[in-house]
């Protein structure tokens, strides 16, 4: 039975990790959204806007995985 609680703890152990990880990652993003927003108010360039598509995607995907994994829907 203890072996199942150490267990379980140690999987808690990862997952707050994983978190703090994707939660790095996540305001990494962010900022470079943000960098892409101000560079394609600058510029109007149609290159640029499937660039900040993709940076957006990109910000959002790691956002959804972190609140999911917080949420115990997904497992990391």
């Amino acid at each position: 039975m203890s072996g199942k609680i150490e267990q379980t703890a140690s999987e808690i152990v990862n997952i707050q990790l994983v978190v703090q990880r994707l939660r790095r990652v996540e305001m990494w993003r962010r900022k470079r959204f943000e960098r892409a927003i101000q560079k394609l108010d600058r510029e109007r360039d149609v290159l640029d806007r499937s660039e900040v598509i993709k940076v957006a995607q990109l910000y959002t995907a790691v956002s959804v995985r972190r609140k999911a994994i917080e949420a115990g829907i997904v497992k990391p």
